[in-house]
């Protein structure tokens, strides 16, 4: 929105950008109220005498350019307006008196919207005609209509208020000389009413396409109306008071002007489109398509509604008549249509569904019922009728199959007219669902799919079509409408049935509530549901107790998918009810997922009684547990549970009992003692995945520790999670192990005693195990980061990551995964943050004479830690002499450099870019690479003290082939700046 912002943010890229944006125009054309003050008149002086396009919002805009400045900053250039749009919310006279002063010969769409205007009539433009003018919409601004300014005209809309109307003279003024208008919309009222002082003759709109009139509460649409004529119009909405009926020669004049549409009515009828009319309490309403009458009169709203009848529609339309008027009688809808007047009314709509229709019972017996006419022949009242909607909350079910059977008796007999059977019948969703009519309703539906029609139902939709497709059932303004027929169903097999009813019901967290639901569509689903014990095999929390205890029911002895979840259960369910419920059923158990909040020991007691020789997977998770240890369903080896997740829940860890597992993951917040997890891992050769998070009791190394005999190797073993981050009990397990199948690997420790060289040498071998897979995935080209920051030094690369904690040696860790982790033909990604972190240590870290491709390095702060950023850029400045007698490069193999603090010593950043590319060539010493781009923080970049320094950086790297780029906070740091 902002664009002028935008494109100012774009000019500080570089300096060539910047002479670009500044240089051209064009960017500069479109000037809004969302940039401020000082962009937009930048905007004016750069877009030089090109044309302009304006626009301005009061409720989107204020907050950044008052609408009295950005008025007068941009109205003295209306000659250079295109294209203008200015919507405000109060506004004086003063403040438009820009728009009253200058010419605007290139305008072609002005927009003057305004809610509360105070002031005289303007003359727009000094009252000098806009050539180039084809749209203009005014709103509650009273102008002086000259209407030769607006000759060129092609859409028109005027939209005023009460005070601020012009009179109908004035109207026609402006439509009489405008012959080219297209579009023509007036919304208000008109300050003189026509009666008598008609003007002479019509005016006439040869091109008009569109006309839309709304003055709702007086018939001033009909006094424009009756004025005018528009032979080629396409579309036409109309809302107004039809006025006083007594005065025959007015109300003459009103019919007539709307006849005049007659021929596009009928044109519309023959594509097959119906005509509506509906009948509400003050209000007749026509449509068809593009035509819309809206008229409303306080008494005698039938007679315009029966005009509309006689004389808008003919025997050949097809007619769907909506009665919205709950007063509406049987008299005056035979009134409405009498059975002498040959009209096609094929859909008829009763009452709304929110309100019951007193009247709709003798109505449907008014339709059920013959009349004799005057030529001696009987007739059903509207015998072309096929759809028919009551829509009453509480419908007269009885009259209604009363009615249906009427009319299909008399399809048939010899002294009836010939007319429709009704094919097609809506109800009330409510009346529909109602378990006291379900007798009713389905001897109607019964008596509808015998004769080949329909029952559909009506429910409230949150956003409706206007109308139903051609040929669906009659519909109305905030309704949606859907078949109900069962048509064809009945011939699919049931197991077809079933399996709908049961992936239906998956998909709903209630599960079994859903199942009971659909189970009362009809009998024949009914005892499909309640006999097939598929459907009841998966019970959660989601559903209510005696739901779940029917399920157990139903169920019989399949296996049972269950599953528990505090957080979004507990409303419906209580833990405590829902395991003393499906404990006992421990032995039909398939899957079950149990995750609880603070939980005593005597909760889980039904966990701890009983086989479960079907479980294939079980998940328990608690946040706090209060109790002592427990032994899953009696230690009774599990022969099919392939995984198990156990969190903060003391478990008795008999190896044995889980001797078929492939994944296992333990979350623990007391101290589990490795021999328990050794004892598990020594028997589950099978194991896939093992996830360990928490602490262990004993740490090895202790004196009072007996180390295992050999190594416990796991060769299916493919991913491996062990966080200790606050002991060293993940390299403990690690220790223990071997996997060497493992392709994921992820390990948080503390590394402990460090000055212990035994402990330290047995971890070292622990990891080293992976360094096939770390060699592997590098000759995939996978790059290696390695970090040094305040907690821990990170190791990473692919799937598998090292995070060792130590409290004043992780420099000499770091430097280990350098030396031991990685060889000469790996890219090292560093990164170095957090910590008061010295060139002395960065020499240490990767020692000249260490070759090692250091190719990226990232120089970052966290908080109030800061790095010696400077001091850090002087050391990769300048060449060393090493301890072979070379003079060497700092990271000679260096080519991308980041730098994210908010104060970068810019000056030392140009200087070490400077040293490391002239020394390339520099023969006493080995050459470095040449950096090739360069990483700020978006804030330096962006900032005017720094940007004289950013430019020269920025040039300097361009004249190297490098880049510059920006690097802008996020709202989660990356560990690796890089990837």
């Amino acid at each position: 929105p902002a664009n002028l912002t935008r494109a100012q943010q774009l000019s500080t890229v570089c300096s060539r950008w910047r002479n670009v944006v500044e240089g051209t125009p064009e960017i500069w054309t479109i000037i809004t109220g969302y940039d401020p003050p000082e962009a937009v008149n930048k905007a004016i002086e750069h877009s030089s005498d090109m044309s302009l396009d304006i626009g301005y919002n009061t409720k989107a805009n204020h907050s950044v350019h008052s609408p009295e400045d950005f008025l007068q900053a941009v109205s003295p250039h209306t000659r250079r307006w295109r294209r203008a749009s200015i919507v405000l919310t109060s506004c004086s006279e003063h403040w438009m008196r820009g728009l009253t002063m200058g010419m605007a010969p290139r305008l072609e769409s002005f927009t003057l919207r305004v809610s509360y205007y105070s002031g005289g009539p303007l003359t727009l433009f000094g009252g000098v005609a806009p050539p180039c003018l084809r749209e203009l919409t005014v709103r509650r601004v009273p102008l002086l209509w000259d209407a030769q300014q607006f000759s060129s005209l092609h859409k028109l809309v005027i939209l005023v208020g009460r005070w601020n109307a012009p009179s109908l003279q004035t109207l026609l003024f402006v439509l009489r000389i405008a012959p080219n208008l297209e579009e023509f919309e007036y919304w208000g009222e008109l300050s003189q009413v026509l009666h008598s002082a008609r003007s002479p003759g019509f005016i006439l709109l040869p091109v008009m396409k569109s006309l839309q009139l709304y003055t709702p509460n007086t018939s001033d649409a009909l006094d424009i109306l009756s004025c005018i004529r528009a032979p080629a119009c396409q579309k036409v909405l109309l809302e107004a008071t039809m006025g006083d009926f007594q005065v025959p020669e007015r109300l003459a004049q009103n019919c007539e002007a709307m006849l005049q549409f007659s021929p596009l009515i009928t044109n519309l009828a023959n594509q097959g489109k119906h005509v509506e009319i509906r009948v509400e309490p003050t209000d007749a309403r026509f449509s068809i398509s593009s035509v819309d009458f809206d008229l409303s009169h306080p008494t005698q709203i039938i007679q315009v509604a029966k005009w509309m009848v006689q004389d808008l529609s003919n025997e050949l339309m097809d007619i769907d008549l909506f009665i919205e008027d709950i007063g509406f009688t049987a008299e005056q809808l035979d009134s409405l249509f009498p059975p002498t007047l040959h009209r096609r009314v094929s859909k008829l709509s009763i009452g709304g569904l929110r309100d019951n229709f007193d009247q709709a019972g003798a109505i449907l017996d008014y339709l059920s019922s013959s009349k004799l006419r005057s030529d001696g022949q009987v007739q059903l009242p509207l015998p072309h009728l096929r759809e028919i909607a009551v829509l009453g909350s509480s419908p007269d079910l009885l009259s209604i199959l009363h009615m249906l059977q009427a009319r299909m008796e008399a399809v048939d007999s010899p002294t009836a007219v010939a007319h429709h059977k009704v094919a097609k019948l809506c109800l009330n969703g409510v009346a529909i669902d109602s378990k006291e009519d379900r007798d009713l309703i389905s001897r109607i539906d019964g008596f509808l799919q015998e004769n080949g029609g329909e029952l559909w139902r009506r429910d409230w939709a949150k956003n409706p079509p206007r109308s139903m497709e051609p040929g669906g059932v009659v519909d109305q303004v905030g309704l949606s409408c859907k078949p109900i027929t069962r048509s064809g169903i009945q011939d699919l097999p049931a197991e077809l049935i079933i399996t709908i009813i049961s992936l239906t019901s998956m998909d709903e967290p209630a599960n079994l509530t859903r199942a009971q639901q659909l189970s009362s569509v009809c009998s024949q689903w009914r005892n499909m549901v309640e006999t097939t014990p598929e459907i009841w095999t998966l019970i959660t929390g989601s559903d209510p107790p005696k739901i779940v205890d029917k399920a157990l029911e139903r169920s019989k002895d399949m296996s049972l998918d269950i599953e528990y979840n505090f957080k979004s259960h507990r409303r419906i369910h209580e833990k405590e009810i829902f395991l003393q419920t499906v404990c006992p059923h421990i032995q039909r158990w398939r899957r079950a997922r149990i995750v609880l909040g603070g939980t005593l020991q005597d909760f889980l007691q039904g966990l701890t009684i009983g086989s479960a020789d079907r479980l294939e997977s079980l998940t328990l998770w608690v946040s706090c547990y209060t109790g002592g240890l427990i032994t899953l369903f009696e230690g009774v080896a599990l022969p099919r549970l392939k995984e198990l997740s156990v969190r903060r829940v003391h478990l008795l860890w008999n190896g044995d009992q889980f001797s078929n597992l492939q994944k296992l993951a333990i979350f623990v917040s007391y101290q589990l003692s490795l021999q328990e997890i050794l004892s598990v891992l020594r028997i589950t050769s099978k194991l896939e995945e093992f996830t360990y998070g928490g602490e262990l009791s004993r740490v090895r190394g202790d004196a009072n520790e007996t180390k295992p005999p050999g190594f416990i190797l796991l060769p299916a073993m493919k991913s491996l999670n062990l966080s200790t981050f606050r002991s060293s009990g993940a390299l403990d397990i690690l220790m223990c192990i071997r996997a060497p199948m493992c392709v994921r690997v992820s390990l948080a420790a503390d590394l402990g005693h460090f000055e212990d060289p035994g402990g330290w040498a047995q971890q070292c071998e622990a990891m080293f195990q992976f360094l096939p897979l770390i060699i592997s995935l590098a000759n995939q080209e996978e790059c290696i980061k390695i970090g040094a920051g305040p907690e821990a030094a990170t190791f990473s690369i692919s799937t598998v990551e090292f995070q060792l904690s130590h409290p004043t040696q992780r420099v000499q860790v770091a430097n280990w995964m350098v030396k031991d982790l990685s060889n000469e033909s790996m890219d090292i990604d560093l990164s170095i943050y957090g910590q008061e972190f010295t060139p002395e240590q960065l020499d240490l870290l990767v020692p000249p004479t260490l070759q090692r491709r250091v190719s990226k390095l990232n120089i970052s702060s966290l908080g109030n830690i800061t790095i010696q950023v400077g001091a850090i850029l002087e050391y990769l400045s300048s060449p060393k002499l090493a301890s072979d007698s070379q003079v060497r490069w700092p990271l000679p193999y260096l080519k991308e450099v980041a730098v994210l603090n908010r104060s970068p010593d810019l000056l030392g950043i140009l200087h070490m870019l400077r040293a490391r590319a002239e020394a390339i060539n520099f023969p006493a010493t080995v050459e470095p690479s040449k950096v090739t781009k360069l990483y700020l923080d978006g804030e330096v970049i962006d900032s005017e003290e720094d940007r004289d320094s950013i430019s020269r950086i920025d040039e300097f790297l361009l004249e190297s082939g490098g880049e510059l780029w920006r690097r802008d906070f996020g709202k989660g740091p990356l560990r690796h700046f890089f990837s």
